[in-house]
């Protein structure tokens, strides 16, 4: 045999050193060697109870068999990540730096849990940090991983002559959505618990779409309704709904949980809070730079929780993990309001009402190449896929996206797009008698509408689309693009005397007079506005800003609190110039109507 020589690392003291410990092939042929001899799975089982305190690790001939055979063709385990798990495996230094924080607080669990626990990196830490834990107990889906942690165990014992551990160590191949957490984890109240981990670092929707078996029975968790449970909104993390099921487990019993993620399924987890009857609190969010650790592009934290907390604390507050000490901001719920900055809201709480107006989501169609068109002439356009078409103009409107959207008052950039309905759920047949151009052109891209994937297509009129409505075609809006971090409103007039559409990445309320869309807009990129969202987004969302944001800002209290020398301010700030007919007595009359 070769001699080839593979790495696994564990922590070996509280110190700042790590001990490498390689197996080789040969290190691999003597731990084979004393298997050799054992036939049955409950000799195995024995002689791991006696050597290295793994108990009933095999659960039939079959199961020990080929963990033999493994043996036998033993081969380097893969550094690659596995998408479809969420395979990130969290290096050893990292583990120390999570439990040295975890030591801090003189906590020093009896039992420590690792869920998806891979090659059991956080359970090799916990022999050396927590020695006097009497249960390890791990829970990995992908059966190698265990085999390898196995390995590792066995060679310091075996080959590097280490002493065996006092920990029992109970190790499942199961799936952790389906896993029964057996009572004596719990019976024992004395007993304390840490559940320490990471995750898959994917969501539903992703596994979704690599028709993958590893996911949760799907439900709405969060319970939201018709179409935003459809269009994802109920779209979450699969560690969100790991994190979940251990705190339903385990929130009644003395302990902690510690758990790497990103930091949106923290946010997550915290804003149904209210909903759930967990002892929870002393919630913390640590702060890790998530690229240098595992390649991964995202904000992610260490979150650390107490469980059996009699009065459930419902905020978190945010640090640097090398600097957990030192809080950034504190985020999560005061009274019924979810907030991004607790101290800043404080101070501008009072905007904080649903007001008069209702925001409005652009059209969702889906079908960008088809519909998304470019004017070339009158009745002749260019689609996304550079066909040249002859349309009727009548359903043809000028559309805006979020990248338009950085000017106070937009530009015609001469993008179009073809609208087949007014309203929800319009016949779309009619088309076909009014603009038959449009029609056959229509029909001739039925493939296209028939690949949309979303469910909310499905029972549909023939090329459906969404987010439409009466207000769509009114004359003037006051638009936003939800995706970007910092909050900038727009005011929209008519361009070829058409009402502007937008895509289905902005937000817009919609007027009849253009004074009133100036004054609103106005009003929305005020310091005060500014404040008051910044205080309540989440600059981490992938979209921080939607309906649901938009909505609490109290519209008529900022401009109840302005006066036409703060709108002037405002326009000549943003270099607005349009406004010369505009005067004092314009403004106070239009505050003085909303109040009638």
């Amino acid at each position: 045999m070769n001699k080839q020589v593979y790495y696994f690392y564990y922590v070996s003291s509280l110190d700042e050193t790590t001990l490498n410990t390689e197996v080789s092939l040969e290190e691999v042929a003597i731990i084979l060697s004393h298997f050799e001899g054992i036939q049955s799975f409950t000799e195995a089982n024995k002689f791991l109870m006696e050597n290295v305190n793994i108990t009933d690790f095999f659960t039939t001939s079959q199961h020990y068999a080929k963990f033999f055979k493994f043996l036998q063709s033993y081969k380097k385990p893969s550094q690659t990540t596995n998408r479809e798990w969420g395979d990130v495996q969290t290096p050893f230094d990292f583990v120390r730096k999570v439990y040295k924080i975890i030591t801090t607080t003189s906590f020093t669990p009896d039992i420590i849990i690792e869920p998806t626990c891979g090659s059991g990196n956080f359970l090799k830490g916990a022999l050396n940090f927590f020695p006097k834990a009497k249960l390890l107990y791990g829970v990995e889906i992908q059966e190698k991983h265990l085999w390898y942690f196995l390995l590792d165990i066995l060679s310091r014992v075996l080959i590097h002559k280490k002493h065996k551990q006092q920990s029992e160590i109970k190790l499942f191949s199961d799936d952790i959505f389906s896993h029964t957490f057996p009572q004596e984890l719990s019976n024992d109240p004395k007993k304390s618990i840490l559940v320490v981990g990471n995750p898959p670092w994917v969501t539903a929707s992703e596994l979704s779409k690599m028709n993958s078996q590893n996911i949760p029975v799907k439900s709405n968790i969060k319970n939201f309704s018709g179409i935003e449970a459809i269009t994802g909104r109920s779209n979450f993390d699969i560690s969100e709904n790991i994190i979940v099921k251990l705190i339903e487990n385990f929130s009644e019993h003395q302990g902690k949980l510690a758990f790497l993620c990103k930091t949106s399924v923290i946010r997550n987890i915290l804003k149904y809070l209210p909903d759930k009857n967990w002892k929870i609190g002393n919630i913390k969010a640590l702060q890790f730079n998530a690229k240098k650790v595992f390649g991964k592009t995202c904000d992610a934290s260490l979150l650390l929780m107490d469980f059996n907390i009699k009065e459930k604390n419902l905020i978190c507050s945010l640090s640097n993990l090398e600097n957990p000490d030192k809080i950034i901001r504190n985020f999560g719920w005061v009274e019924d309001k979810f907030v991004a900055n607790i101290q800043k809201y404080h101070k501008i709480k009072r905007f904080d009402k649903i007001g008069m107006y209702t925001w409005r989501h652009g059209v969702k169609h889906d079908a960008s190449k088809i519909l998304e068109l470019e004017k070339l002439d009158t009745n002749t356009y260019k689609n996304k896929i550079d066909e040249k078409l002859l349309i009727e103009d009548d359903l043809v409107y000028p559309l805006l996206k979020g990248s338009n959207l950085r000017n106070f008052e937009p530009n015609d950039k001469m993008k179009r797009i073809l609208i087949t309905q007014k309203v929800l759920n319009e016949d779309t047949n009619k088309i076909k008698q009014l603009y038959p151009k449009t029609w056959r052109y229509l029909i001739s891209k039925e493939e296209y509408f028939r690949k949309r994937k979303s469910r909310i297509y499905k029972n549909k009129q023939e090329f459906s689309i969404f987010g439409i409505g009466n207000y769509s075609f009114t004359s003037y809006k006051v638009a936003i693009a939800g995706l970007y971090k910092t909050p900038f409103f727009a005011v929209i007039k008519p361009i070829m005397n058409k009402p502007v559409i937008f895509d289905d990445t902005c937000y817009y309320l919609s007027f009849n007079s253009f004074n009133e869309a100036l004054f609103i807009a106005t009003a929305l990129n005020s310091n005060s506005a500014r404040e008051f969202f910044e205080s309540i987004v989440f600059q981490d969302a992938k979209r921080p800003f939607t309906k649901e944001v938009l909505m609490r800002l109290d519209i008529n209290q900022i401009i109840n609190e302005m006066t036409f020398t703060d709108l002037e301010e405002i326009w000549n700030n943003l270099d607005y110039c349009n406004f010369d007919k505009l005067k004092s007595n314009d403004f106070k009359e239009y505050k003085r109507k909303r109040h009638l």
